[in-house]
């Protein structure tokens, strides 16, 4: 009688504890605002999205209370390119039935290709926005908009995580699985 006794005592002590930090505890994972007081070497202040202009002179600006997820689309790097979209059709279908981010893929050429590419790894079209803009243009919006390229030569494999409010929440690299099953983290903690 005294084993019994003391084995479920010894068996209600974690259940015990998972019922107070039920109860008592709350879980605060904050995601982080890297840009907060802005882009360094850069002329602005804060973490805001800034517009774009684009390269038919009209001038693109964040939406309004939408999850944005940034990603660039290079001439000439075919493989790179279907990288990228792979991820972002795995961000996609992480969100399916529950309201996927919007995909905004940049370029500096005006190559149809990236809508067949788009259309042939299953990225909606509803949920997807090509923009095209000059180099030049394009360049500092990657440097000093939303902190895609640290330097010049830098591969532009990385995916920017923008938040409802227009501030720059995260920079991951989409040629690492880890790195998108991260945004795909934060963008939930971030939902809910």
């Amino acid at each position: 009688m005294k084993k019994t006794l003391s084995l479920l005592f010894l068996l209600a002590i974690p259940v015990l504890i998972f019922l107070f930090l039920k109860i008592f505890g709350t879980n605060t994972y904050e995601v982080p605002y890297p840009f907060e007081t802005g882009i360094s070497g850069c002329d602005r202040h804060d973490d805001k999205v800034p517009e774009l202009r684009l390269a038919d002179g009209g001038v693109w600006k964040m939406p309004d209370k939408t999850y944005v997820v940034f990603g660039v689309l290079e001439a000439m790097k075919k493989e790179q390119n279907l990288r990228l979209v792979t991820e972002l059709v795995r961000i996609q279908d992480a969100f399916y039935g529950t309201g996927t981010p919007l995909f905004v893929l940049l370029t500096s050429d005006g190559n149809g290709s990236y809508e067949q590419l788009c259309d042939d790894t299953g990225l909606e079209k509803s949920q997807r926005i090509l923009l095209q803009a000059d180099e030049e243009e394009m360049m500092n919006f990657l440097k000093c908009g939303i902190s895609l390229i640290k330097k010049q030569g830098d591969p532009l494999t990385n995916l920017v995580l923008v938040d409802t409010e227009g501030r720059i929440r995260g920079v991951y690299d989409s040629t690492d699985a880890e790195e998108t099953d991260r945004l795909i983290l934060e963008l939930k903690i971030l939902r809910s």
